[in-house]
């Protein structure tokens, strides 16, 4: 959200004062209306009960009783466009809950398909619809990554047999580059500073720069916020930081364009950068491996079905492997993994535009 709201400032896009575009997130939005609609007192823990909230809301709430909300607060809730993204990963209840405030006319949704961080399932948003009442586009041309990066996504998809997993890549924007990195990053002779160099050569600044990191890169310490060890390293190497992994960080965007952008994997999806260091790749590939849990409802699926697993772990990687505008930079152990394997068996197809760093020295071949 901060970054939206960063990039809006800098288009110059008016505000919801100047009847504009105003960003929030669905629990701001729900909190602000549930209270409305009386649904939500002042002794409620808005966050622990909210579930329970969204099924009063369902349950009570009417559309006469929206639509007078609406008439009330203009100003909070007066849309003439309701625009949502990441709109595959909502929860049926929060689509059921819109439809209240809004009619299907005044719907964009996007819809990033596999990309899931709240639920495992997709959200249906022509459910309950007439076939007239909706319209698909289908968006197949990856608009963000170059064409080496979406050629390159696309066999690492292939290769953790990932299925149905693919983006077009664009003839209007050839080139792009990957770097494999095995080993430490900062131990490489003059990777970072070449790295910083790529970004410059693009008429970019450092904060146009993202870094993602596992949880096995954050320290958690018991008298302070948490903070990514990297964002440490970057400091001692001489670049300033925005370390976004500290909560009270993420609330606010870079206050300088010299700050390079610092996340969790799991904060990563709808953020990019025209460079991109993905920190413990196979670290994380590995955390979402042993966190997947089965969905209850789903028969057949036990919390040891290795390949769902997998599946699951397969589509949280290629979030971060899609950030990338023009160069990809991958860190990863020299432990056997099945991401590993991919991101090897993917690089040997693109040697021409791939450089595999092993263990700090020279580049070698994949």
């Amino acid at each position: 959200l901060a970054d939206l709201r960063r990039l809006l400032t800098l288009v110059g896009e008016p505000g919801p004062d100047e009847e504009g575009v105003h960003v929030q997130s669905i629990m701001s939005f729900f909190a602000a209306a549930f209270r409305g609609l009386g649904v939500l007192t002042a002794d409620d823990d808005y966050l622990e009960r909210y579930v329970t909230l969204k099924a009063d809301a369902l349950a009570l709430v009417t559309s006469a009783d929206t639509a007078s909300l609406i008439k009330e607060q203009t100003d909070a809730f007066g849309w003439d466009l309701i625009i949502i993204d990441e709109a595959q990963d909502w929860p049926n209840d929060e689509r059921e809950l819109l439809r209240r405030f809004y009619r299907p006319s005044q719907f964009v949704i996007a819809d990033g398909v596999d990309q899931y961080v709240r639920g495992q399932r997709a959200c249906d948003w022509a459910a309950g619809l007439a076939r007239d009442e909706y319209r698909t586009v289908p968006l197949t041309t990856c608009l963000r990554m170059k064409a080496n990066l979406a050629r390159f996504t696309n066999l690492v998809a292939a290769a953790l047999r990932l299925p149905g997993w693919a983006v077009d890549a664009s003839s209007e924007a050839p080139g792009g580059r990957v770097i494999l990195v095995e080993g430490d990053y900062f131990t490489s002779p003059g990777l970072h500073a070449r790295v910083l160099a790529i970004n410059a050569e693009g008429g970019n600044q450092p904060v146009d720069m993202l870094a993602c990191v596992p949880p096995s890169l954050v320290e958690r310490p018991s008298d302070g916020p948490p903070r990514s060890r990297v964002a440490a390293w970057l400091e001692a190497e001489g670049t300033a930081v925005w370390d976004g992994v500290c909560p009270v960080t993420r609330s606010s965007y870079p206050i300088s364009v010299k700050q390079l952008r610092v996340v969790q994997y799991d904060s990563c999806r709808g953020l990019e950068g025209w460079v991109v260091v993905a920190f413990g790749f196979d670290d994380f590939y590995r955390y979402k491996l042993s966190a997947w849990v089965p969905p209850p409802a789903e028969p057949g699926s036990f919390p040891d079905d290795e390949e769902a697993a997998a599946r699951h772990a397969a589509r949280w990687a290629m979030i971060p492997l899609t950030r990338a505008v023009d160069t990809l930079v991958i860190q990863i152990g020299a432990e056997p993994s099945a991401v590993r394997n991919a991101l090897i068996e993917a690089s040997e197809r693109c040697r021409d535009f791939v450089e595999f760093i092993r263990n700090g020295n020279q580049p070698v071949s994949p």
